[in-house]
């Protein structure tokens, strides 16, 4: 005689219950996304913009004004001869980004983890993924527009290296790095208020000098009052405490755009399927073009059984550009965006 037939099977929670998985599946801050989103209003009419572009291969560019120098005279002509302004088309670079989450409903038949979380973690997954690759192309368009040259009187205590393109903070120099910073912008007519976005190891200096107010032995919190603060893991740091970029407003836009045939909609089947087009708005992102691609598949491999099961994937896209400010010639003229760095 025996119960072993019956014994209780593996007591588990409810999935929905537990929070163990929350920091696997953790998000990170993304600043650098933030300050163009925040910035572009400065910049240009975003959604203006976008709808210029009236289809995947249609050209946009911005008309703009060379920056141009009169030299005033001293006397009065009968004769004046004016300069005439240079005009240029800066074109508008698109970049595409997406992620593709998959659901086999018949999974789902026979586990603990339903249909609805499932894929709610997957597309916080791709969500996460496209979000950290958009910062990446934001921080590379920083680096690649920085300023290559500066005017700057504070170089005993702010060094703009020519060579690696940054202003290199020392250590010494730390406690007043922000006063130093506006003022060497200010020196190249780049006025308040400012955006800085920095790697985390600027931090803990910021945290400390923004508080040594005036009832402090030394106030420190006077430089913050025209900065806004963002802070990212894409700004990437080599060798240094920190690194970061500050500019002023009107430096950085994000343009996205959407393609025709997903915001038309619409369905096809063929021989591998039924295809939806359409637009979905996604957390953190916004609109993204979303194709729904629905098949039959033998996935007995590693589901027993099933020879012919329903598959689902949903490819979600996103088109945008990144235009930053103008420089007509960034060679020799200082840009508005400035990259530091404070040493070790």
């Amino acid at each position: 005689m025996s119960l072993a037939a019956t014994l209780l099977t593996e007591a588990r929670l409810d999935p929905a219950l537990q929070r163990l998985d929350r920091w696997e599946n953790r998000n990170s801050e993304y600043g650098l996304y933030a300050m163009a989103v925040d910035d572009t209003p400065n910049l240009v009419p975003a959604q203006t913009l976008a709808d210029l572009k009236t289809s995947f291969n249609r050209p946009v560019s911005i008309p703009v004004f060379d920056r141009t120098t009169i030299v005033p005279g001293t006397t009065i002509s009968c004769n004046p001869v004016g300069v005439t302004p240079t005009s240029a088309l800066v074109p508008v670079t698109w970049q595409t980004r997406s992620f593709t989450i998959r659901i086999i409903p018949i999974e789902h038949d026979n586990n603990e983890m339903s249909l609805q979380m499932t894929f709610n973690q997957q597309l916080n997954a791709g969500i996460r993924g496209v979000t950290e690759a958009i910062e990446n192309d934001i921080f590379t368009v920083l680096d690649n527009n920085r300023t290559q040259n500066l005017n700057n009187d504070l170089s005993v205590f702010a060094p703009f290296n020519p060579a690696t393109d940054q202003i290199e903070i020392p250590q010494t120099s730390k406690d007043q790095m922000w006063s130093y910073m506006r003022a060497i912008l200010g020196q190249n007519d780049y006025t308040p208020n400012y955006h800085v976005v920095n790697s985390w190891g600027i931090e803990p200096e910021k945290d400390f000098y923004v508080n040594q107010g005036a009832g402090n032995a030394a106030n420190t919190a006077f430089q913050f009052a025209d900065l806004s603060f963002y802070r990212s893991n894409r700004v990437v740091n080599a060798g240094n405490q920190g690194t970061g970029f500050i500019m002023p407003m009107s430096a950085i836009a994000w343009v996205p755009w959407v393609n025709n045939q997903a915001r038309r909609g619409g369905q096809a089947a063929n021989g591998s399927g039924l295809k939806r087009w359409s637009v979905a708005n996604v957390p953190g992102i916004g609109d993204m073009a979303l194709l729904e691609n629905e098949t039959c598949a033998d996935v007995s491999a590693t589901i027993s059984g099933a020879t012919a099961a329903q598959v689902l994937d949903w490819e979600y896209s996103i088109e945008y550009a990144l235009p930053v400010t103008y420089n007509s010639d960034i060679a020799n003229t200082s840009n508005a965006i400035v990259k530091f760095v404070l040493q070790n």
